[in-house]
This record gives C-alpha cells, sequence and structure tokens, in this order.
C-alpha cells in the first residue's frame, strides 16, 4: 500500500502574522456567530492516563474548550480504559463531549495506532480541515493527515505545563477559532512548536521494512 506522508516544511512560513490581541477582543463577543468548528483531543493532552492524574488547570482548559468548540475525546489507548480515567477523573464533563473514541477507532498498520481526520469526518460530515484541528502529544500518530489540520504538544515538564493548557494552548485556540482562514492560522502555530524528531525517525523506519 502506498504511504501518505505528511507535509513537513522547514521555511518560515508565508504568512508572517496571526491575530492581533487587539482583534482578538474584538471578535470574541461575535466568535459564537461562527461557523462550528471541532476540537479532537487526545486524553494525555490533559491528563495521564498511565498515573489516572490530571495535568495542571485540565478543569480550566476543557471547560474554555467546551464552552467554544465541539469537542471530541479521541485517544489511541483501549476505549474502557479511557471512559475509565474521565468517570474517575472528570465525570461533570463527561456528557458535554461529542463522543469518546479509543484505539478501535484508529487505522492500525505497522503496529502503530494512527488518526486520520478523515474517518472523523466521514462520520461527521460538516467537519473537515477548514473546521477541525486534533491536538495530540505525538506526532506519529498523525502521521496520515497534512500539517495544517493539528497540533503536537511540545515535550514540557510537569512544573512547565503550569498554566500551558488554559494560558498558551487556549489563547492559540482563540486565535485558531476566530481566524479568516484555520488551515493557515494552524500552520502558523505548527511551525512554533518543535518537530518531535525521534517520532518521524522512528516511524520512517518502520514504515520503509520490508
Amino acid at each position: 500500500m502506498e504511504l501518505e506522508f505528511i507535509e513537513i516544511e522547514r521555511d518560515p512560513p508565508k504568512i508572517q502574522r496571526g491575530v492581533t490581541e487587539e482583534e482578538i477582543q474584538k471578535l470574541k463577543p461575535i466568535h459564537k456567530d461562527l461557523q462550528p468548528r471541532a476540537l479532537i483531543l487526545e486524553v494525555e493532552v490533559f491528563m495521564n492516563i498511565r498515573s489516572k492524574q490530571a495535568f495542571p488547570d485540565s478543569n480550566a482548559f476543557l471547560q474554555w474548550c467546551l464552552e467554544h468548540l465541539n469537542v471530541l475525546i479521541w485517544s489511541a489507548y483501549d476505549l474502557d480504559e479511557v471512559n475509565k480515567c474521565i468517570d474517575t477523573i472528570f465525570p461533570m464533563f463527561r456528557r458535554k463531549f461529542m463522543d469518546i473514541w479509543g484505539r478501535d477507532q484508529c487505522f492500525w498498520n505497522f503496529s502503530i495506532h494512527f488518526k486520520k481526520l478523515a474517518h472523523f469526518s466521514n462520520k461527521n460530515v460538516e467537519y473537515g480541515p477548514d473546521n477541525t484541528l486534533i491536538i495530540d502529544t505525538t506526532a506519529y500518530r498523525l502521521f496520515y493527515n497534512i500539517r495544517r489540520c493539528y497540533l503536537t504538544l511540545p515535550k514540557m515538564t510537569i512544573s512547565e505545563r503550569l498554566n500551558y493548557l488554559s494560558g498558551t494552548l487556549c489563547d492559540q485556540l482563540w486565535k485558531w477559532l476566530i481566524a479568516p482562514n484555520c488551515i493557515e492560522y494552524a500552520d502558523i502555530i505548527s511551525r512554533l512548536i518543535p518537530l518531535d524528531e525521534e517520532s518521524f525517525v522512528y516511524i520512517s523506519w518502520n514504515t520503509s521494512r520490508p
């Protein structure tokens, strides 16, 4: 089967500016009149599923996301395990998510579970790259998507995570939410986050084996 490689671009972005803080403040009151937009989150963006512990400011982050976006949880972990963690740690948000998907909804290849936005779009035809953003912690899981429809979090210590979700990430999502062109703005944000070179070396080695 012929592989579809994501775009890895090293050149500076053509668009040098996104949405200014002043523009954000002006547009915030009318954002609810904009086209609905979806956010797909890997569960490990806001919690450690192995230790069953939420990351700092996860509650505030999820609350913000659910107020402004349609949120789907999509994890590469087993669905039963994901559901147990959410029911234990975030029961107040359980019914607010569009849905919760596990690895059974992933595309399996080369012993790796991949996530394809196209799979989500096939089941939710109103959503696509122009109004949907995937946020994950590992780049290789999104190997079959163009870079402009997803973000991967930078590697951070627990202390560096403090206020990252409800601060830095929410600010980026605000700008993506009200940007005239979501795809272009997602591209700008993604270029600010270093590529996970180890992930791409790993996946390239696996996909090149006979």
